[in-house]
C-alpha cells in the first residue's frame, strides 16, 4: 500500500521565455488558493542552462513540497509534457504552462472531479473554437494579388492541418488527463520542432482534443464554480475571451491579454473564439 496521490501537477517552469518572475508569480498563485486534491507537485525545469534562478526554483519547489525534472529547451510545450509523463507513475496528470495563474479555491479538484465523469477524456481550464485555418483564409482574402501569391502554400497547408471554425478545442495552458490517455497519445505523435508543430498538437486534425473524441470520449472546461460546460457552452462558461472572464479557473497570457485589449480589441479576439459561425 502506498499514499502516493493518484494525480501529478505539472508546472512547466522555463528559463528562456520565463525565468524567475514567471516562476515566482506562478508560485504566488499556487500558494494562495488551496488545490482541493491531493497531489504531487511537479515542475518541470526547462531550459534553465547557465540562467541565474535555477537554485531559487529547486527552493521554492522544495518548500512547496514538490520535485523538480530537469528538461532541455526544445519540443515546446507539449514535449516537455510528453517527457515528463513518461517518467510519472500517477493515474492522472494535469499540466500548467509557464503563464499560469491560478484564480480559485479548490481549482485542482474541480478539475479532478469534472475528468472522473463518465464519458469525459479531458478536462480543461478553457477551451476555444478558433480555427488557425479560417484565421488564414480571412486573412488570405483581405489581402492583395501579391499578398495571396505569397501565403498560398501556408493557407494550403493550413486547410490541411487544422479544421475550418468552428473548431472546439481545449487549450493547453491547464489540462487534467489520464496519463495513460496521454501516453497514447504522444505515442502517435512526435516532438514538435516548429511553433506550427505546437499548434497542431493543442488544435490541429491529429491534436489532442481531436484524439480525445476520436476515442469517443468528451473534452470539457471547468469553471471556477465548479460547473462542467460542454464544448457548445464554451462560449457561455465566463472563462475565455468573454467580458470579465469571471468564471476563470486559471488566468495565463492569452487570458490576460484579452483582459488589456480595449473594446475593440476584445470584440475582435471574441470574434476569432466564438463569432464565425454556428456552435459546434
Amino acid at each position: 500500500m502506498t499514499d502516493r496521490p493518484d494525480l501529478a501537477l505539472l508546472f512547466l517552469a522555463r528559463g528562456v521565455g520565463g525565468g524567475r518572475a514567471e516562476t515566482d508569480t506562478f508560485f504566488v498563485s499556487y500558494r494562495a488558493h488551496p488545490a482541493g486534491a491531493p497531489h504531487d507537485l511537479v515542475v518541470l525545469a526547462k531550459g534553465w542552462e547557465n540562467l541565474p534562478g535555477l537554485e531559487d526554483l529547486r527552493a521554492s519547489t522544495q518548500a512547496a513540497g514538490g520535485t523538480v525534472i530537469d528538461l532541455p529547451d526544445d519540443g515546446f510545450d507539449f514535449g516537455a509534457y510528453f517527457r515528463a509523463a513518461q517518467k510519472l507513475p500517477h493515474r492522472y496528470i494535469c499540466v500548467l504552462n509557464t503563464h499560469s495563474r491560478i484564480c480559485a479555491a479548490r481549482w485542482l479538484g474541480h478539475l479532478r472531479a469534472a475528468v472522473a465523469q463518465p464519458g469525459v477524456g479531458a478536462a480543461g481550464a478553457t477551451g476555444n473554437w478558433e480555427s488557425l485555418f479560417t484565421d488564414h483564409l480571412l486573412e488570405w482574402r483581405s489581402g492583395g494579388l501579391l499578398y495571396r501569391l505569397r501565403h498560398l502554400r501556408r493557407l494550403l497547408r493550413s486547410a490541411k492541418t487544422f479544421p475550418a471554425f468552428p473548431n472546439p478545442h481545449l487549450r493547453s495552458n491547464a489540462f487534467i488527463v489520464e496519463r495513460t490517455l496521454f501516453l497514447a497519445f504522444a505515442a502517435a505523435r512526435r516532438v514538435p520542432e516548429s511553433k506550427l508543430e505546437a499548434s497542431e498538437l493543442e488544435c490541429g486534425r491529429r491534436g489532442f482534443s481531436a484524439f480525445v473524441r476520436a476515442r469517443g470520449l468528451e473534452t470539457v472546461v471547468v469553471g471556477a464554480d465548479g460547473r462542467i460546460f460542454r464544448p457548445p457552452q464554451w462560449a457561455e462558461s465566463g472563462t475565455f475571451r468573454v467580458p470579465g472572464q469571471r468564471n476563470l479557473l486559471v488566468a495565463d497570457n492569452r487570458t490576460r491579454e484579452f483582459e488589456r485589449a480595449d473594446d475593440a480589441g476584445q470584440r475582435a479576439l471574441a470574434q476569432m473564439s466564438w463569432g464565425r459561425g454556428p456552435p459546434p
